[in-house]
């Protein structure tokens, strides 16, 4: 039972170690993506504005 145990731990922890970085990084795209979402709106609404 021990043995079984150590096992789905380890699995756990390996499975933890790639989920959590593949997680973050899809974090970090979403809020780079957002930014620069909210960048090119500002843009486009100064040129608008300008053309205006």
């Amino acid at each position: 039972v021990d043995a079984a145990a150590v096992v789905v731990s380890g699995g756990f922890f390996v499975a933890a170690e790639v989920v959590v970085p593949i997680i973050v990084d899809i974090v970090v795209v979403a809020i780079v993506a957002f930014i620069a979402l909210i960048a090119v709106s500002d843009v486009i609404a100064v040129r608008m504005v300008v053309d205006a």
